[in-house]
């Protein structure tokens, strides 16, 4: 008996079908706009910046990939912290021994007590 789909593979999860036969699932820049909390004006400058990938859809329309929507979630979630690190405040230093001088003279011309 011949098997004709022998050859094919079982999978367990459908994302993997899409990438099992070259497919990259997208979304509309709205659920895009939703799953990152930010406008959908926001998501057309990352996609034309190039943060996100997407491609057209029809003469207007834009569908962003999903697999770079979650690679820009994972570079937003390590970037911040690795680049840049939270400043220190300033600690207060005590006065130096000039303005220390500077003070016993005057306090010694009586300008002060």
């Amino acid at each position: 008996m011949n098997r004709p789909l022998a050859h094919l593979r079982l999978i367990s999860d459908p994302r993997d079908a899409d990438a099992l036969i070259g497919l990259r699932r997208s979304l509309r820049v709205s659920k895009v706009a939703e799953v990152l909390d930010m406008d959908e004006a926001q998501v057309r400058k990352l996609v034309h910046a190039g943060e996100l990938e997407g491609h057209r859809a029809g003469k207007r329309g834009i569908r962003v990939y999903e697999d770079s929507v979650d690679e820009y979630r994972r570079r937003q979630h390590l970037g911040p912290t690795q680049a840049k690190a939270t400043p220190q405040p300033k600690r207060r230093q005590g006065p130096s021994a000039a303005s220390l001088e500077a003070l016993a003279s005057l306090r010694d011309m009586g300008v002060f007590d």
